[in-house]
């Protein structure tokens, strides 16, 4: 019984210091972002570390599988940063109502394996959709609403053929 118990405390510790790892790096490429004080711990009560952020969605081993980046409630400054992609868990990423900066339509995209929803909506993007778009191979929905997105659609989102919503 002793050892069963010390092996459940040891998952618990191996599922607490997953959970806490992922909300390092959302909170290091949040601050990349914006020079807006990222705590967590005033949420933990809700839900383990970053969990429990209303703009941040977990499975229940603590994965991050939704991040929702709302411009009225953190001040977006800069670019979605690359160090994003560390969260490869990561099935939705939405970036809206940011009028504040003006920002370029990530590039590296192609590096979150999982992401079947990428939406950038009422923001104050500058860019071209990247030539690299055809490598979600996962996405299922790609939303453009209220942007400044320039430039054609690249030909080769038609190898997306999961993308059921454009």
């Amino acid at each position: 019984m002793k050892i069963k118990y010390n092996f459940i405390l040891h998952l618990v510790g191996i599922y607490t210091a997953f959970a806490q790892n992922q909300c390092d790096i959302m909170k290091k490429a949040l601050e990349e972002m914006t020079s807006t004080v990222i705590d967590f711990k005033n949420d933990q009560a809700k839900k383990l570390h970053c969990c429990g952020v209303d703009y941040i969605g977990c499975k229940g081993d603590g994965t991050i599988i939704n991040v929702e980046i709302d411009g009225k409630k953190i001040l977006i400054e800069k670019n979605i940063p690359e160090s994003i992609t560390q969260l490869t868990g990561i099935e939705r990423l939405a970036l809206i109502n940011n009028n504040n900066t003006e920002i370029s339509f990530p590039d590296f995209l192609g590096k979150l394996p999982k992401l079947d929803t990428f939406e950038i909506r009422d923001s104050r993007v500058n860019s071209n959709i990247p030539e690299n778009i055809g490598e979600l191979k996962s996405l299922k929905s790609l939303v453009l609403v209220n942007d400044n997105i320039s430039g054609s659609i690249p030909e080769n989102i038609g190898s997306l053929t999961n993308l059921n919503s454009l």
